[in-house]
């Protein structure tokens, strides 16, 4: 069986964003890390533990307890920021929280906002993708061309709607 294999860089030794693999058959794989979410997290923990010891030390201990609340919102945010998985069978994403997938058969229709999230919706499921804006620049036109053939080729329909931004997972946990 003949294969061909495509890299693109991540940096500091990630290896493949990206792999076709296979003759004739969709075998297409493309990796999205959602690095710019765990940046963004440990960001607001540090600036956060930093206006927890500044407002302790200052005798203002309500400050210290809101500061100390962001600083447990991003260490969750951090937690929850891992990477998605797109192929040609399903989607899935895993974080330190889980698992969650969606086969592409399972999808029925498609929900969107301005804000950028795409939800795929199944029977009972609900697939939350991150806006592209987050993903790394190395395969975000890729992945966004791909996401949209697939949903084109199996005629999944998609609406504008404000529900799309809470982006929450349902029944697609593994």
């Amino acid at each position: 069986m003949e294969s061909s294999r495509r890299y693109g860089t991540l940096g500091k030794g990630e290896e493949s964003i990206y792999r076709h693999l296979g003759k004739g058959i969709d075998m297409t794989e493309i990796y999205i890390d959602m690095r710019t979410y765990r940046r963004v997290a440990f960001g607001g923990c540090a600036f956060s533990a930093i206006g927890v010891v500044g407002s302790f030390t200052s005798g203002s201990h309500a400050a210290a307890l809101f500061f100390s609340a962001l600083v447990l919102g991003s260490l969750y945010l951090a937690a929850a920021s891992g990477a998605y998985t797109i192929s040609g069978e399903s989607l899935s994403y895993s974080s330190k929280l889980g698992k969650w997938q969606i086969s592409w058969g399972d999808i029925s229709s498609a929900e969107y906002s301005a804000m950028g999230p795409l939800l795929l919706i199944g029977n009972t499921k609900r697939f939350a993708l991150a806006p592209p804006a987050w993903w790394p620049r190395s395969c975000r036109d890729e992945a966004v061309r791909y996401v949209a053939q697939q949903m084109s080729a199996r005629s999944i329909a998609k609406k504008i709607s404000p529900t799309a931004d809470y982006k929450w997972m349902k029944n697609t946990r593994i």
